[in-house]
């Protein structure tokens, strides 16, 4: 199987599997989810509730609303799905939306982050994981703005004769550090 970015070719690698595992492990208990496609069966997409938001801070400062550089949340996704049934592959296009907001401490009108597209199968079992990073520049009057990349994130898919598409699930996220997760789990509370 393959997960790629159309645009850059990414090719997905095998990282510690443990690491991976203890990463969605902390967000799985909480998702939204979708099916791409209701005439086709997808496998299902969900977006990580730990991971749908962000909040950067000033490096080495107090965790504030006065030393937010840049916040973004996971907004949803668009997708579809084809099922090439000579070739035994399901591929899953999937295009990210994410919103980013400028906080009062961003003096360079940039933000940085990455999100992440994961892959399981039907027993849970993470089997691939990507992680994107994006470079985002505010206009200069702007307080945020939508993000769309312009180039879908591709995942293909081995098929079997008679297999269902449905064995497989995507989660996506922002990227967290396990500080990061601790400051968005107690602004939940």
């Amino acid at each position: 199987m393959r997960l790629s970015r159309k645009q850059y070719g990414y090719q997905i690698t095998h990282v510690a599997r443990a690491a991976m595992l203890a990463l969605l492990a902390l967000g799985v208990s909480a998702c939204s989810s979708v099916t791409l496609d209701k005439s086709l069966q997808c496998p299902e997409v969900s977006i990580i509730a730990d991971g749908a938001n962000f909040v950067k801070f000033t490096p080495g400062s107090r965790r504030s609303a006065n030393n937010v550089m840049h916040e973004e949340s996971f907004d949803g996704f668009k997708g579809s799905c084809e099922h090439n049934i000579d070739d035994e592959i399901l591929s899953v296009e999937i295009t990210p939306q994410i919103t980013s907001r400028k906080g009062p401490a961003n003096s360079n009108g940039m933000a940085r982050f990455e999100y992440f597209v994961a892959l399981t199968d039907s027993k849970g079992r993470l089997i691939n994981k990507q992680r994107f990073p994006v470079v985002l520049t505010y206009e200069d009057d702007s307080e945020g703005m939508a993000w769309q990349d312009e180039m879908p994130i591709t995942l293909t898919l081995p098929l079997k004769d008679g297999e269902s598409p449905t064995k497989w699930r995507i989660f996506m996220g922002l990227q967290l550090s396990r500080a990061d997760l601790e400051f968005i789990r107690s602004r939940q509370k």
